[in-house]
Parts: structure tokens; sequence; C-alpha cells
């Protein structure tokens, strides 16, 4: 797809995650206190750190459209994985920890809800309508990563997946659905058997929900922000173009970093062929950057170096 194209879709989407779910944060917020349930409450932070979460990916794609100067000369496409981590962090951090704190105070004194009815229905309201939501995060997701048939290419797709904004947002909404889904379980649990204590366990579940999400999207953030490499099959194919050209001898170093989610820095050191004029060697460096974006849309950052083969 069209970078541009891309982009459109990605902000469109963003825009209709940020209304939903602070949409559904007022609502949970507002019914949470004044029915007294700490599950509800925590949901409604869940709610929060998923709209809170959005704008932050929001500032990071605007930001990191700066053009490079000469203090970054390759751009400031790493905005995107900055701001990335400060929303894992915020989900973590504060919302998870205030929803296990929360939840641990309410195990301890327990308090009466006041009405369940609207509880129920807010919380049936939220998971609709996050249901519907995930379904074009889905979508989004996989306009990145194509067609998939199995668990195990599910999971080896969401490693490869380097736009922060997909994984997000889909796990975002897939923690949504399972915290809607807990506060709806204990708060029957409480009507069921009386015991208010399921409330404020509610909420400890949610909290650990939050924290394990932003954990997850942290530690992705985290290793793309300090220089992260392409996949292995993405490098063996890289190496097997530069291999290919009838002037290299041997690669001596092959080294590729994520610049932004859609660009990617190459840099090589080769050894090309004895005998080779100055004029032959940087048309053979041309024809292998050539060559290399053609199947690799992707490296709009390519340097190539002629080094000498290391004397036994």
């Amino acid at each position: 797809m069209d970078k541009s194209k891309l982009e459109s879709k990605s902000k469109f989407l963003l825009f209709v995650e940020i209304f939903g779910d602070a949409v559904t944060f007022l609502f949970k917020l507002i019914v949470g206190i004044l029915t007294n349930s700490t599950a509800v409450i925590a949901e409604a932070f869940h709610s929060l750190a998923d709209t809170t979460n959005q704008l932050f990916l929001l500032i990071g794609i605007e930001t990191g459209k700066t053009p490079a100067d000469k203090e970054h000369p390759f751009g400031y496409g790493k905005e995107r994985f900055f701001w990335a981590f400060i929303s894992a962090l915020f989900i973590m951090i504060f919302c998870g920890g205030f929803s296990i704190y929360r939840g641990i105070s309410r195990i301890i004194d327990p308090q009466q809800i006041t009405n369940f009815k609207i509880n129920f229905l807010i919380l049936a309201i939220a998971l609709i309508i996050q249901t519907i939501v995930s379904r074009f995060s889905f979508k989004y997701f996989k306009t990145l990563t194509g067609k998939i048939s199995s668990l195990k290419e599910l999971i080896v797709k969401v490693r490869n997946v380097k736009e922060p904004l997909a994984l997000n947002l889909w796990f975002g909404d897939l923690a949504g659905i399972g915290g809607n889904f807990v506060a709806i379980i204990c708060l029957s649990l409480v009507l069921l058997t009386g015991k208010l204590v399921f409330d404020g366990i509610g909420s400890v579940i949610i909290g650990i929900i939050l924290v394990g999400l932003g954990w997850f999207l942290a530690v992705d953030s985290k290793e793309l922000l300090i220089g992260e490499a392409v996949s292995p099959a993405m490098y063996n194919q890289i190496a097997r173009v530069i291999d290919s050209h009838p002037n290299v001898v041997k690669i001596i170093k092959l080294k590729t970093m994520y610049l932004t989610p859609t660009e990617v820095l190459i840099t090589a050191d080769l050894s090309f062929k004895a005998g080779l004029s100055t004029s032959q060697i940087e048309k053979t460096i041309d024809q292998i950057e050539s060559s290399i974006r053609k199947q690799f849309p992707s490296a709009t950052q390519i340097v190539i170096e002629a080094e000498s083969l290391p004397e036994k």
C-alpha cells in the first residue's frame, strides 16, 4: 500500500479509537463513581489508558514527519517509537498501577455497590463498541502483514511488524474486550454470591492486564528505539541480493536498522574483485543499491563502502 494512503488510514483509525475510548471512559467513570463499583472504575481507567495511548501515537506520527537536518541526518522517524514507548509506560505504571491499588483497597475494605443494572448496561455497551473498533484495528494489522492462516503465522507476523500503531491499537482493543468481560464476570459474582470482594478482585485483574499490555508494548518499542535490525529472513535476502552481483567477492560487514516503521538503514562493507577501477566500483555500488531498493522499497538509506579482505 502507498505510504501516504497507509498514513491516512492509520490516522483515521486513531481518531475512531480516540472517540470510542474517550466516550466509554466518561460513561464508565461516571457510572462507576455513582454505583461505587471499583471494577467499573478500573475499566474506566482502562479506556483512559487506551485514549492516552492513541494520543501519544498521534503525536508520534506528527513529530516523526519533521524533515532531516544537521542534528538528525536520518530524520525524526524514531519519534514514533519514542512516543509509543511513553504510551506503554503510561498504560503499565499509571493505569495498571492505579487499578491494582484500588482493587487491593476494595479487597481489604469492600463497599456496597448501589446499582448493578446500570453497571451491566454500560459494560455491555462498551464491550460492543470495543468489539466493533477491534475489527478496524485487526483489519489495519492485516493490511501490514497480509493473510494470516494459523496461530504460528500470527505470532511470527506480530514479531515482524514494526509499526507501533498496529500492535498498540489491536492488542489494546483485545485487552479492552478482556477487561470488560472481567468486570462483567466479577460483578455477576458479587450479585450471585453477595461477596463484595469480587469487585476488588476484578479491578486487580484488569490492572494486571494493563500492566502486561504495557510491558509487552514497552519492550517492543524499546527494541526499535535503540536500533532494532530487520528480521533474519530479510537480512538473508539482502545478503543474497548483494552476493549475487558478479563483482562482489565477499560481504565483510552488513548492518541494518529501522529508522521508521517503513524505512530501513542498510550499511555494508564489501570486498570487490581485484583490478576494478574506481568508476567500475562506483557503478557496481549503484547497481547493488538499485537491486536492493527494487526488492525492498523500505531501504531508503543505503551506505556501501569498498573494503579489503582482512589479512589472515
